[in-house]
């Protein structure tokens, strides 16, 4: 059975902290939705993450729907809930879900985590309470990109093309009173995509090929699928290489592959 837009997006949020409190070594933690949360007797050492969907947009085959997370720290300490705060949004904005939901296509942001009261008296003690939100875009039965390697090693892009174009040669053999039934002679397939200039060795061989000494006609493995379409193994060449670096951003490259 097919899960809700709630159901997908809490889905999605669980499995993240879980391995981000691993990650972190928290181990005492529970997390909840609001109305579980109102009834709950809480314990003084266990830090509580709290989800509350807000008012979203519905879209043509897509919702946008924010989601208010609300970590709620044990008892006179801070600490631990803000790393974890922190930690989660730096990690997963912009970033793929770490699982894949059947037939979602799902995209997610954080805000920075606020502080919203370091004097919040629960039970016998006092807690802080870090808020922030995520927004997530979620689609269903949509025929994306996943993952793309490329000799081996993954590459994380901020936007994605594929271009096939074919060029067409009128059939010649027709009277002035025919339409004319064209054929393709050729077709041209090209990859083109940003990335942040992040070091690794995918970036390093590109840089090596437009600035170093690698040469022009060095080959790149990729591998990709776009739905139930895939592509292996395929050598691409770089065609086209722009680097760009602005004040406030983080520099990024456009690059372009063809067969």
């Amino acid at each position: 059975m097919e899960l809700t837009l709630n159901e997908t997006i809490y889905k999605v949020i669980v499995a993240q902290f879980n391995k981000t409190c691993a990650d972190l070594g928290i181990d005492n933690y529970e997390i909840l939705d609001e109305q579980e949360f109102a009834n709950k007797e809480v314990e003084s050492d266990k830090i509580y993450i709290i989800l509350a969907s807000q008012q979203g947009t519905d879209f043509f085959r897509s919702s946008v729907l924010p989601v208010e997370i609300n970590i709620i720290s044990e008892d006179n300490t801070l600490k631990n809930a803000k790393i974890l705060a922190d930690t989660f949004g730096t990690e997963y904005t912009l970033a793929d879900t770490l699982i894949n939901v059947e037939n979602a296509y799902i995209q997610q942001a954080y805000t920075t985590p606020q502080v919203k009261s370091n004097f919040e008296e629960i039970d016998n003690g006092y807690r802080s309470i870090i808020s922030f939100v995520g927004t997530f875009v979620v689609a269903y039965d949509i025929d994306s990109v996943q993952s793309i390697t490329v000799d081996g090693e993954l590459v994380k892009v901020t936007g994605f093309k594929v271009i096939f174009t074919a060029s067409p040669d009128p059939q010649p053999f027709y009277i002035s009173k025919a339409r004319a039934n064209t054929i393709n002679k050729f077709g041209s397939f090209n990859i083109n995509f940003s990335i942040e200039s992040i070091h690794s060795n995918f970036l390093s061989k590109v840089n090596s090929i437009a600035i170093g000494e690698e040469s022009i006609n060095s080959v790149f493995t990729f591998s990709f699928s776009i739905g139930a379409q895939a592509l292996s193994n395929t050598e691409l060449k770089l065609v086209d290489y722009v680097y760009t670096q602005n004040k406030g951003e983080i520099p990024q490259l456009s690059l372009t592959f063809t067969r």
